[in-house]
């Protein structure tokens, strides 16, 4: 989702499903170290010390993370634009799904993009106030949760797996509406692509 890669450091905003962390970093540390190790006609380890992680576990510490990798380089007078994923989200490229990021912002691809570049380089000087969708703040998950309930008229959020397609699409634009973000919805109902196939795509975006 988002990367910098510093001259003695790399950062890595990773959505993790099936493998784990460390099998994913064990992954990528092997394989650059195989390439480096080979360009350079070097031998032996490249990285050192063991890897941090830290869960991502709201939409706002989310944008926050976002917006401080790709920053980084900005700290020892470098671009938003050296060596990180900044160009992924203007340009559309493969390399880096921005579609989950980018939806946060606005549905419309060119304004989400608009936004993305004002919102990384608008730095805050105390903490994060994060604008979504043109909305500054957010919905909490306790008040997301009784708006779940109360918009699809369910007694609990996983309940709304259960209601028929064009019901629960409906219901799913109107939480949209009453300020819930992609991430949000997704995280309460548990709800995705898979179990959800007919929610419009600008809702649940890849």
């Amino acid at each position: 989702m988002a990367y910098s890669l510093m001259g003695n450091h790399i950062h890595f905003l990773i959505k993790v499903k099936e493998a784990g962390l460390s099998l994913i970093k064990k992954k990528l540390a092997l394989s650059y170290s195989h390439w480096f190790n080979a360009k350079y006609d070097r031998s032996g380890y490249l990285f050192q010390g063991r890897f941090k992680s830290e869960p991502v576990e709201d939409d706002a510490y989310f944008l926050t993370v976002l917006r401080y990798i790709h920053n980084n380089p900005v700290e020892v007078g470098e671009s938003v634009r050296h060596w990180t994923s900044y160009d992924a989200y203007l340009d559309g490229s493969s390399l880096v799904d921005t579609g989950f990021a980018l939806a946060m912002f606005d549905d419309d691809k060119n304004k989400a993009r608009a936004l993305f570049s004002e919102f990384i380089g608008a730095l805050p000087e105390k903490g994060p106030e994060v604008r979504l969708g043109g909305r500054k703040g957010r919905v909490s998950d306790g008040e997301a949760i009784e708006i779940i309930k109360r918009v699809g008229g369910i007694a609990s959020c996983n309940k709304l797996a259960d209601l028929d397609k064009e019901r629960r699409n409906q219901v799913l634009v109107d939480l949209k509406k009453a300020g819930l973000t992609v991430w949000q919805t997704a995280r309460l109902t548990g709800l995705n692509r898979g179990m959800a196939p007919g929610v419009p795509s600008a809702f649940l975006s890849q």
